[in-house]
C-alpha cells in the first residue's frame, strides 16, 4: 500500500463515506479549499473546530486537498495532510478486511467512529478497528466478535479464536498530553512578540533558544532584551536559565514555487526538522502569496527555534498515564490464559523514546499483581519529509509470557508504512530506521 497513491486514496475516502453513511458538506469543503476555513480541521487542544463535523469528515475534507496538489489556486496544508492521509488509508483497509468476516458487533463500532466529532475519540475508535483488523487477517483467525460495551462491569474490546479464544483490548493515548499543548501555546504567546519586534526593525533573522530551567518563569520582555543584544554583538547569551543566539538570514529566493508553511521552507529557510532536536518553532512572516497557500514575494520573515531541557518539564511530556493502562489490565482479568493490551502512543522525536517509562509501568504492574499474557505497545511517529513524503512509521515493543503475541504490528507491514518490533534489546526504543527522503 503505497499511502501517498492519490487514486487508491480517493477511492478510501469515498467507500469511508459510503461505509459510514457520512457526508461532505460541498460549501464546507469548497470554504476549505479556498483558505478560509483553515481551522476546519484544528486539534482540539490547541484550537477549536471551525465546523462541527464529524472527525471522519473533517480529516477526508483535509485529505482531499492533496488530490487536487500542485495547485496554487487550492489550500494545502501538508502537514495535517501527512496525519489524516495514512490514518484514513489504514482505517480503509481495516474496516474492508472486517466486512469480509462480519464480526458480531461490527456496526455498532463503525457507527461510533462515523458519530464522533473530536480527533482522539475518533482516532481511538480508529485504533480498535486496525487492531481488530489485524487479527482478523492472521492465517488461523476463527470467529471475531466485539463485545458490547453497554454490559455491566469492565469488558475488553474484542475477542477472536485463534488456537484458544483471545481476549483483546485496545487503548489509544491522545495525540499530544494536556502539557505539552499548553507548554507549545505558552511558547508561541511569549515568542511572537520578539518576532515583532524585529519585524518592526526589518530584520530577518533565525532565532536558537535553549532553556535550562522552567519556561513558565521567562518574561518575554527579558528574552527579547538578550534577542536585541545577542543580535547587536553578533554572539550568544547565555544566562543560568536559557542560551540564545540570534543571526540574520539572508532575502529568500522566491523565483521557485514556495508551499508556505511546509517542511521543506522551515528546512531550507531555518534548519528546522519536525524530528530534529528543537521542540518547536515560532516564526512570522510578511508576505503576499499566489493563491491560499503558495508565496509570491516575501517582505520579511524570521523564526525562533525553541528547546526545552529542564528534566521536570521533559518529564511531563514523557510521562504515561498508567491509570489508563490499567484499567486496560482490569478489562482483561478473569479472561483466561489468552489475553492481549494493546496500546497506542505517539513519539515525539525532540525527546525521544520512552523506554523508562514503559519500563516503570511494567515494574508497577508486576507489585500490583496486574497482567496480561501479552503487552504490546504500538508507537507511532508521524510526519513529513523535507521532500514532502509522507512518513508513517510504527515501532511495535511487546512483552509476552513464554511466547511472542499473535499480533505484534497493527499498523505497519505494508510498502510504505514503515514499522519495527523487538521485545529484547532495544525494547522500548525502537530499530533505528533511514529518513525517509533517503529511501528508493
Amino acid at each position: 500500500m503505497d499511502i501517498s497513491e492519490k487514486p487508491a486514496l480517493a477511492q478510501a475516502i469515498s467507500h469511508l463515506m459510503a461505509r459510514t453513511g457520512c457526508t461532505i458538506p460541498k460549501n464546507i469543503e469548497s470554504d476549505y479549499l479556498k483558505g478560509s476555513a483553515r481551522a476546519l480541521a484544528a486539534y482540539e487542544k490547541v484550537d477549536t473546530p471551525m465546523a462541527s463535523l464529524p472527525a471522519l469528515v473533517r480529516y477526508a475534507i483535509v485529505a482531499r486537498s492533496y488530490l487536487a496538489q500542485p495547485n496554487a489556486d487550492c489550500f494545502y496544508d501538508i502537514f495535517r495532510c501527512a496525519r489524516f492521509i495514512p490514518l484514513l488509508r489504514v482505517l480503509d483497509r481495516a474496516v474492508t478486511i472486517l466486512d469480509t468476516r462480519s464480526p458480531r458487533g461490527l456496526e455498532d463500532r463503525v457507527n461510533r467512529l462515523a458519530a464522533n466529532r473530536e480527533s482522539d475519540g475518533f482516532e481511538a475508535s480508529l485504533f480498535e478497528l486496525v487492531t481488530a483488523a489485524a487479527y482478523a487477517r492472521l492465517a488461523d483467525s476463527g470467529t471475531l466478535e466485539f463485545i458490547p460495551e453497554n454490559t455491566d462491569g469492565a469488558k475488553p474490546d474484542f475477542s477472536v479464536h485463534l488456537a484458544e479464544t483471545t481476549f483483546v483490548e485496545c487503548k489509544k493515548f491522545d495525540r499530544t498530553t494536556d502539557y505539552h499543548a499548553e507548554l507549545r501555546e505558552e511558547m508561541r504567546s511569549k515568542l511572537h512578540p520578539i518576532l515583532h519586534k524585529f519585524h518592526s526593525l526589518r530584520r530577518a533573522v533565525r532565532v536558537e533558544l535553549t532553556i535550562h530551567g522552567d519556561p513558565t518563569v521567562l518574561a518575554t520582555q527579558e528574552l527579547e532584551t538578550a534577542c536585541l543584544d545577542s543580535f547587536r554583538r553578533g554572539g550568544a547569551v547565555i544566562c543560568p536559565t536559557y542560551t540564545l543566539l540570534v543571526c540574520p538570514i539572508p532575502s529568500p529566493d522566491c523565483s521557485t514555487s514556495w508551499l508556505y508553511p511546509s517542511p521543506k521552507w522551515f528546512k531550507e529557510r531555518y534548519d528546522y526538522t519536525a524530528n530534529g532536536s528543537w521542540d518547536g518553532l515560532v516564526q512570522a512572516i510578511s508576505a503576499t502569496f499566489r493563491g491560499p497557500s503558495f508565496l509570491d514575494e516575501v517582505d520579511w520573515d524570521s523564526a525562533i527555534l525553541w528547546r526545552v531541557l529542564e528534566s521536570e518539564a521533559t518529564w511531563k511530556r514523557k510521562r504515561i498515564g498508567y491509570a489508563r493502562l490499567f484499567k486496560g489490565l482490569d478489562q482483561l482479568a478473569s479472561r483466561g490464559t489468552h489475553t492481549a493490551l494493546h496500546a497506542c502512543f505517539e513519539r515525539e522525536n525532540s525527546i525521544g523514546h520512552r523506554q523508562a517509562e514503559l519500563r516503570r509501568f511494567v515494574n508497577e504492574a508486576e507489585l500490583k499483581g496486574k497482567h496480561a499474557t501479552w503487552l504490546v505497545f504500538n508507537e507511532l511517529a508521524i510526519g513529513v519529509s523535507a521532500g514532502g513524503r509522507f512518513d508513517f512509521t510504527e515501532h511495535s515493543h511487546y512483552l509476552g509470557q513464554g511466547t511472542a503475541p499473535p499480533v505484534i504490528a497493527v499498523f505497519s507491514g505494508d510498502e510504505d508504512i514503515k514499522g519495527s518490533s523487538e521485545a529484547d534489546r532495544d525494547w522500548g526504543v525502537g530499530v533505528a530506521l533511514p529518513a525517509i527522503d533517503e529511501e528508493g
